[in-house]
């Protein structure tokens, strides 16, 4: 675990980052195609059954000879994109405030890899951001926005006690998870996540 990874979750308490791990020749996927409002899944807005069914990924151009499919795949849009598997693991938690999003996945030559990933979708930000012992990075073109922290500070009071898997209210980039939730995922086996 690298240094950075430690001062977050040292900083949330006991909550980590959820990020993915590279594995192997794991594929690297560009941007969701077919997502007219795609913003909309950093900022937790909920989805329901507005999700198009033409949502997918695109196995990046910039890495072809990279093709596996893990339990968490790599983005550009920082979206958590998990196998069904994974997923089923999840949905058995009842976790509140989450949505499963379908997604396909095609490979390099636009061909269908994969129709059995989602995307693990947090909605309803936490207002939880600690911002004064955070020290943030504000936006320069919406100054509302949080482009990084100098530490990941969480204030416990403004958290819901109920969510284990969330996003914060303004700074969207990270998925943070409970830890107790988090040891499970590894103890079951699943590939592609560094929490």
């Amino acid at each position: 675990m690298d240094r950075a990874c430690i001062e977050r979750r040292i900083a949330a308490m006991d909550f980590g980052v959820w990020m993915y791990q590279p594995v192997g020749k794991v594929c690297m996927l560009d941007g969701i195609e077919n997502v007219p409002r795609h913003l909309d899944l950093m900022r937790g807005v909920p989805f329901k059954d507005t999700f198009p069914t033409t949502a997918q990924f695109q196995m990046s151009d910039d890495h072809k000879r990279d093709v596996g499919l893990t339990d968490d795949l790599p983005n550009t849009d920082s979206l958590k994109v998990c196998s069904a598997r994974l997923v089923d693991f999840l949905r058995q938690k009842a976790l509140k405030n989450v949505e499963y999003l379908p997604v396909k996945i095609l490979n390099h030559k636009r061909k269908l890899a994969s129709k059995d990933y989602f995307i693990v979708h947090p909605i309803v930000p936490q207002n939880a951001l600690d911002a004064a012992a955070s020290e943030p990075s504000f936006n320069d073109i919406n100054p509302a926005e949080i482009d990084s922290v100098e530490r990941l500070v969480l204030d416990r009071k403004k958290l819901d006690p109920k969510v284990r898997l969330f996003r914060l209210d303004a700074f969207f980039n990270p998925v943070l998870i409970d830890t107790k939730l988090a040891d499970e995922i590894k103890a079951a086996g699943f590939v592609g996540s560094y929490i």
